[in-house]
Formats: structure tokens, C-alpha cells, sequence
């Protein structure tokens, strides 16, 4: 994530361009964020750069996540092969976002799910 050529830039999300050719979604976003603060703070301790994603994921490539909303009642969800349709899907969704944004908001509850 550190920008070729340059020691103390660094990229994440969106801008971020990885061999990997990792899609570019939220879930992703956030590794790349994680993986980049890690990285400026190693870069300002002189310790050695995380690798990405083989330090992150402990792989050469992220793993394939999605969940998707087909309408009110329906939704799809994958992990790398394995494929769930349906309301439990839309579910897990709703699950994930819900907690999602009450662990950026600092509540209890999604600080709490999200370190599971």
C-alpha cells in the first residue's frame, strides 16, 4: 500500500491499485485502511511495511465477500465459492450494516460485534 517511488505515501481504498485486482468495495476499503495506518506507523518507527494482503488476509489475495440487498425481503451473500440467497442474506445485511455503523458511531454494541 506504500506508493512505488515514494517512502512516506501511501494508499487505501478506492485510489489504491493492487496486482491482485481486488474489487473495489467497502469490506476491501477498510483491510486497505487498516493495512495503510499500520503501515505509516511501522514507516515512523522504522520497522518493517506489512505486506498486502498476505499480512492482512494471510494470503496472496483477499478473500471474494459480498452481501448484496435483491429488494426488501431478499438479499445474496458470498464467501470466496460458498453462495447463500434469500432472507437470510438480506438478514445477515441488515446485521452487518446496523452494527457496522454503530461501531463507527462508537456504541457499545458495534465496538463489541466488531472485535468478535
Amino acid at each position: 500500500l506504500q506508493v512505488e517511488g515514494r517512502k512516506n505515501v501511501f494508499a487505501a481504498g478506492d485510489v489504491m491499485s493492487h496486482p491482485s485486482g481486488e474489487l473495489k468495495q467497502a469490506y476491501y476499503a477498510e483491510m486497505n485502511g487498516a493495512a495503510a495506518a499500520e503501515n505509516v506507523l511501522r514507516s515512523v518507527r522504522g520497522e518493517h511495511l506489512l505486506l498486502y494482503p498476505d499480512d492482512i488476509a494471510g494470503a496472496p489475495v483477499m478473500p471474494l465477500v459480498y452481501v448484496v440487498s435483491l429488494g426488501r425481503y431478499d438479499g445474496s451473500m458470498g464467501f470466496n465459492k460458498i453462495v447463500l440467497n434469500g432472507g437470510v442474506a438480506c438478514l445477515m445485511k441488515w446485521f452487518i450494516e446496523w452494527t457496522k455503523v454503530r461501531q463507527m458511531a462508537g456504541q457499545p454494541i458495534g465496538i463489541f460485534i466488531w472485535t468478535l
